[in-house]
C-alpha cells in the first residue's frame, strides 16, 4: 500500500517535472562521489530510484564501464532516456531486481531517500536484492530519513513556518491554501502511518504531505545493514561529514550510508 501510494505520487507529471529540472548533488552526495568516484573507473555502477536524472551526469563523469539507471516510475524512466539517449535506463523495481544477475555490479546507489518509499518488509527485501547484485567488496550507498527528526503535522509550527507567509494578502491566501491542501493530505492518509521501537513511516511534509516515508535512527540503521549482511558502515551527514551512527546528536535529516558487501 506504502509503495503504491509513492509509486502514484513519482507518476505524476507535476512531480516528473520538478525532479528533471534538477542537475545537482545534494546533501553529502559530493564527499561520497569525491572519496568513491575514483574507484569506479571502468566499474559497474547501478543508479537505483534514478528519478529523472538528477545523479546520472554525475556517476557518468567517473568514467564507469556500465551504468544502469533504473526507478519504479515509467514516466520518470521515459524522461530519463529524453535526457540522456543512449544511456541504460529501465523500468524495475529495488525489491526485485530481476533484469540483474548476482554481483553484477561494483557499486550501487540508491539516492534521495528512495529506499524510504517502501514498507519495513520491502526495505528488507531492497537491502536483500542490493546485496545480490553487488560483486563481494562492492560498494551500497543510499540516504535515508532520520528518525530522530520527523515532519510534524500540517498544523505543527515547523510546517507553518515553511508555508512562508509574509504578510501580503497574496501570501496570506496561498499560505492558507497550502495549508488547506496539506491538511487534507494528511487527514486522508494519516491511518497508514507505522510507529515503533526501531523505525517510523510517517506522512512527511515533502509533496504536502502526499508522501509516506520510512525513517529510521542512525544507529538502527546500521544494525539493520548489518543484519542484512553488509560491513564497514559509515554515514555521511548533511554537510558531508563523516559521523558516528551512535552519536546521538546525529539528528539532522536525510543521512547518507556508505557500506560494503563482504
Amino acid at each position: 500500500m506504502i509503495a503504491d501510494l509513492n509509486q502514484k505520487l513519482f507518476s505524476s507529471k507535476s512531480i516528473i517535472g520538478e525532479y528533471a529540472a534538477l542537475d545537482c548533488l545534494v546533501f553529502g552526495e559530493a564527499t561520497i562521489l569525491r572519496d568513491l568516484g575514483p574507484d569506479l573507473k571502468g566499474k559497474a555502477v547501478l543508479d537505483i530510484g534514478v528519478g529523472a536524472g538528477r545523479t546520472t551526469s554525475f556517476l557518468l563523469a567517473c568514467n564507469p564501464g556500465r551504468y544502469v539507471g533504473v526507478d519504479f516510475a515509467m514516466g520518470m524512466v521515459e524522461r530519463c532516456r529524453q535526457r540522456f539517449p543512449g544511456v541504460d535506463f529501465r523500468f524495475a523495481d529495488a525489491r526485485a531486481l530481476t533484469d540483474f544477475a548476482d554481483a553484477e555490479f561494483d557499486f550501487v546507489m540508491f539516492s534521495w531517500s528512495g529506499i524510504d518509499c517502501v514498507n519495513h518488509e520491502d526495505r528488507l527485501r531492497v537491502l536483500a536484492e542490493v546485496k545480490r547484485v553487488l560483486l563481494p567488496g562492492g560498494h551500497f550507498v543510499f540516504s535515508t530519513a532520520n528518525a530522530r527528526t520527523l515532519s510534524g503535522p500540517p498544523w505543527s509550527r515547523q510546517v507553518l513556518a515553511d508555508l512562508e507567509v509574509t504578510g501580503t494578502i497574496r501570501s496570506v491566501v496561498r499560505g492558507f491554501r497550502d495549508f488547506i491542501r496539506c491538511t487534507g493530505n494528511y487527514l486522508a492518509q494519516k491511518s497508514q502511518q507505522v510507529f515503533t521501537d526501531d523505525y517510523v513511516i510517517n506522512l512527511d511534509a515533502a509533496h504536502s504531505f502526499r508522501l509516506l516515508r520510512y525513517n529510521i535512527a542512525p544507529d538502527k540503521q546500521a544494525h539493520q545493514l548489518v543484519a542484512a549482511g553488509f560491513s564497514e558502515v559509515s554515514a555521511v551527514d548533511k554537510q558531508g561529514h563523516y559521523r558516528d551512527t551512535n552519536d546521538v546528536s546525529l539528528s539532522e535529516t536525510p543521512i547518507y550510508y556508505i557500506c560494503v558487501k563482504p
